[in-house]
C-alpha cells in the first residue's frame, strides 16, 4: 500500500485507467477490498500497513483514475464482515469523495470453525450495514460477495 501511495505503481495504474477507458463500458472496481481482513497482502496490519496508508493508496488510485479520464469507473469500499470483523470500518474509509458505492463481502462458515457458528443473513450482514450507512448515507449500497457452507445449518434458508 505505502509503494502505491507513494507513487511508485502510478505507471501501471495509469496504464489500467487508460484501458478501462478505452472500453467505455461501466466498470465498478472494489480495490483493495476486504481491507479489513487479515488474509490479504493489502490489508490493514499485515506488511505493516496501516489505515492511513489504505487511505493513501485509495485515494491516489482514484486521482489517477480521474486524471486520465476514466469516468465510466465507479469506485467500491468493500469491508468484510467475517464473524471476528464485524466494525470499525470507518477508520479506513477513504472518505464520500473517493467512493461511488459502498459495499460489504460476508459469508457463513456454518460449524466448519465453530460449533454454534451458522448465523442468517441478517446477522452477518446487518451490523455492518448498520456502521458504514451510519458514516456513507448517500452512497449506494450493495453485497459485493457471500456465501454458505453445506455444513451446519440450512444453506437455503
Amino acid at each position: 500500500m505505502k509503494k502505491i501511495a507513494d507513487g511508485r505503481k502510478d505507471a501501471y495504474i495509469r496504464q489500467f485507467a487508460r484501458d478501462a477507458k478505452a472500453w467505455g463500458k461501466p466498470v465498478y472496481i472494489s480495490f483493495a477490498h476486504e481491507q479489513n481482513a487479515p488474509y490479504y497482502e493489502w490489508a490493514i496490519g499485515k506488511n505493516g500497513n496501516t489505515h492511513y496508508d489504505y487511505i493513501r493508496a485509495w485515494r491516489r488510485v482514484v486521482s489517477l483514475f480521474r486524471s486520465e479520464g476514466a469516468t465510466n469507473v465507479r469506485f467500491v469500499g468493500c469491508p468484510a464482515t467475517t464473524a471476528a470483523i464485524t466494525t470499525g470500518f470507518k477508520a479506513s474509509y477513504p472518505g464520500d469523495s473517493y467512493v461511488d458505492w459502498t459495499a460489504l463481502d460476508g459469508y457463513n462458515y456454518g460449524t466448519v470453525y465453530t460449533p454454534s457458528g451458522w448465523t442468517s443473513f441478517t446477522n452477518r450482514f446487518s451490523n455492518a450495514y448498520n456502521e458504514i450507512t451510519g458514516f456513507a448515507p448517500t452512497k449506494p449500497m450493495m453485497i459485493a460477495e457471500t456465501s454458505s457452507v453445506e455444513v451446519g445449518g440450512d444453506k437455503a434458508a
